[in-house]
């Protein structure tokens, strides 16, 4: 077990090696400025941000994330946060777009989109990981794109979005999103300006309560009634968005025959009675995540699912890849830290789902 265990901690040092060497790549952590702060609604806020070492930044695919390393004072330890790049391929600077998390009646405010929200601001520095991520625009494909999202779900497809009218504007769009209201609804501006100049894009956007005006429209997404539009031959179909959001809407694509295969997102279909494991809370990205899951297997000999959270990218190659080899038939969840029990919550009702953001 032991030598296997090496091995797969190899092929995880690989993917960081990998990151490392290419072109604007680092390994670990980089420092990056922030030189500006966009309020973007009530909720989300987004941080531009540069390397403080002037070096280039990494190419990336749309809809991959970043992990970010902030310390929580009242905590005392450094927490991390995985956050979508919000930004298209190929701009000058990093974006991340967070969500404030408030309290809720069981749950704290989230420590760090508060702490990004209140106390961070222009000039300060933030540490982050390499772009990784298995969500991501699929650029091999020429046929239609449906992006469907709920809520802060809509940061990988404003990535996705942007990226196909710079680089695939034959590709037709259909852009669906839902919020609760005007107050949330992030990036409208940005939004109207891109289906003004790119007539192969249309908008879809919902809000669940207030007032609404054009292109808004007042209620739920109902795709059934937007069948006409978003079903097309060969068409991709990314969602992104709150677990009960992503059931409804898969199921509804399901009902009008849309296969599996051209749903993306990260998921695993479960069974009935599975047992699932959640071990780490705050894992270190640059642990042995190969010994680990060694360790896992052998507390645990009856296990048949583990939800494991993802920090720097190279998680699953270690841990998923080790429990793998050993255990065939077990399922290897990646989740970020504050979502994994929602996301096992899906997994039980047999529903394919998109990882939501972190706090």
């Amino acid at each position: 077990y032991g030598a296997l265990a090496d091995v797969f901690i190899d092929a995880e040092s690989k993917l960081y090696n990998q990151a490392c060497n290419a072109d604007g790549g680092w390994s670990g952590w980089r420092s990056f400025r922030i030189i500006d702060k966009v309020r973007e609604s009530e909720e989300i806020t987004s941080l531009h941000l540069v390397p403080c070492d002037g070096g280039p930044l990494p190419a990336y695919r749309a809809g991959q994330y970043t992990t970010a390393r902030v310390f929580v004072p009242e905590l005392g330890v450094m927490q991390l946060r995985q956050y979508t790049l919000s930004i298209a391929p190929g701009a000058m600077h990093f974006r991340i777009s967070v969500k404030r998390e408030p309290a809720g009646a069981t749950t704290p405010a989230g420590r760090v989109s508060n702490r990004l929200h209140d106390f961070y601001k222009v000039g300060d520095m933030l540490e982050l990981a390499p772009p990784f991520g298995e969500f991501f625009l699929d650029e091999t494909h020429d046929g239609p794109v449906v992006l469907i999202s709920g809520g802060v779900g809509i940061t990988p497809m404003i990535s996705m979005l942007d990226r196909l009218v710079a680089a695939a504007p034959s590709r037709p769009v259909q852009f669906v999103h839902a919020c609760r209201n005007a107050a949330v609804f992030a990036f409208g501006a940005h939004l109207a300006k891109v289906a003004e100049r790119n007539p192969q894009v249309r908008l879809h956007l919902f809000h669940d309560e207030g007032a609404v005006s054009a292109p808004v429209q007042a209620g739920r997404v109902d795709l059934r009634a937007l069948a006409g539009e978003v079903l097309a031959e060969g068409a991709d179909y990314y969602l992104c968005g709150p677990v009960g959001f992503l059931e409804a809407q898969i199921a509804t694509l399901h009902e009008l025959g849309v296969e599996s295969a051209r749903i993306h997102a990260e998921a695993l279909a479960a069974q009935e009675g599975l047992t699932f494991l959640h071990p780490f809370d705050n894992l270190d990205v640059m642990a042995g995540q190969g010994t680990m899951g060694l360790e896992i297997l052998e507390q645990t000999p009856d296990l048949d699912a583990v939800v494991v959270p993802v920090g720097g990218g190279g998680l699953l190659a270690g841990v998923g890849t080790v429990m793998k080899a050993l255990k065939p038939s077990v399922r290897v969840v990646g989740v970020e830290p504050d979502h994994a029990a929602c996301f096992v919550a899906a997994l039980a009702a047999g529903s394919p789902v998109t990882v939501p953001l972190a706090p």
